[in-house]
């Protein structure tokens, strides 16, 4: 009987500012299998690890270390949560998502859609979903259209206020819009990091 050991290698989600706040989801994920007496650290894409020490690496988001621990030999088992459903990938990605798929003990998603994409591509009993806690169905879709003429256009913005989200990229978008076009914008976040900028 010896405690397990587990590594979670997330992006964004494990900055200092965010694990303060216990807002992502790698965060949530520790917190809970610490709960639980489980032995948990916690590193961001950019590390230099080897999965020979843990029992289990849980990896987020197809980036730099997703690819590494899928080349890895055999030992500690690998766990991957995508976070998308976007099949519009570069080539370079679908490749990285194929291998990632393949090396993968287990695969979290986050919501039926990106369940049925994975078991699309793996064994339905590798898969599993674990839904945001959202019920969509509260929400149906509704087709938009333009706006009235003299109306604004509405936009939304809904996600974290740091650098990775390009937000800057969105603000410089809208100011190069005729000035003729009133647009109403409206940023909906709960990591404020680049708020004053």
């Amino acid at each position: 009987d010896r405690t397990l050991r587990v590594l979670i290698i997330g992006g964004s989600g494990v900055s200092p500012e965010i694990r303060l706040r216990r807002e992502a989801p790698e965060v949530s994920l520790e917190l809970g299998l610490l709960a639980r007496g489980m032995e948990v650290e916690t590193r961001q894409h950019g590390w230099d690890l080897s999965r020979r020490h843990w029992d289990i690496v849980h990896v987020h988001h197809i980036a730099h270390q997703a690819v590494i621990q899928s080349l890895l030999p055999a030992g500690s088992r690998l766990v991957f949560t995508r976070h998308s459903t976007s099949e519009d990938l570069p080539f370079s990605h679908r490749v990285a998502l194929s291998m990632i798929y393949r090396r993968s003990d287990a695969l979290i998603a986050l919501s039926e859609t990106e369940l049925k994409g994975i078991i699309d591509r793996v064994p339905a009993e590798r898969a599993v979903c674990i839904p945001n806690g959202v019920d969509a169905s509260h929400w149906p879709f509704l087709e938009r259209r333009p706006p009235a003429q003299g109306e604004p256009w509405n936009l939304l913005f809904v996600g974290q206020l740091i650098s990775f989200k390009n937000v800057d990229v969105m603000l410089r978008a809208v100011a190069s819009l005729d000035p003729d076009v009133p647009v109403r914008l409206r940023l909906v976040y709960h990591i404020d990091t680049q708020e004053s900028e």
